[in-house]
C-alpha cells in the first residue's frame, strides 16, 4: 500500500465462518415484508447462513426464494435438498494449479491470460409445491 502511495489500511480480524458472516449481511439485507426472488452465493457455506436468516424470517428458502451456492457440497443432497449448486471437482484443483505454476517457473509466456475450466455439474434444487 505504501509502495503505491496509498493510506495504511487496519487489518481487523474476524473470527467467523462464512456462513456466520454471510448470516449476519442476510440480516442486514433481508426484511420479512422483501427479499429478492434469488440469492447467489460463492459457495454453498455462504448459503447455509443465508437460509437461516431467511428461515428465521418465515421465508422458506424451498419454496419462496432460490438460493444458488457454489461447490456442491455432499451434505446438500441430505441437508440443504432446496439449494442449486455448481458442484466442481475438488479433486482436480491441485494437478491444474500445479500444471499452471509449472508452466510459469519455466517462463512459458502462453499461460498469460489463459483460462483452465475444470469439469463441473449444475445440481438444481428440488422445489416445495406451495
Amino acid at each position: 500500500m505504501r509502495e503505491c502511495g496509498l493510506a495504511e489500511v487496519t487489518r481487523h480480524e474476524i473470527e467467523a465462518s462464512r456462513k456466520e458472516i454471510s448470516y449476519r449481511l442476510a440480516a442486514e439485507l433481508l426484511t420479512a415484508s422483501a427479499w429478492p426472488e434469488a440469492i447467489f452465493c460463492t459457495t454453498d457455506e455462504i448459503a447455509f447462513g443465508v437460509a437461516r436468516r431467511c428461515t428465521e424470517l418465515g421465508i422458506s428458502p424451498a419454496r419462496d426464494i432460490t438460493l444458488f451456492g457454489f461447490d456442491g457440497n455432499p451434505l446438500n443432497e441430505f441437508l440443504a435438498p432446496w439449494l442449486s449448486t455448481i458442484r466442481v471437482p475438488y479433486g482436480g484443483f491441485g494437478s491444474a494449479v500445479g500444471c499452471l505454476l509449472d508452466r510459469i517457473w519455466a517462463s512459458d509466456r502462453s499461460v498469460e491470460g489463459e483460462s483452465v475450466i475444470l469439469p463441473h455439474e449444475m445440481i438444481l434444487a428440488r422445489r416445495a409445491i406451495p
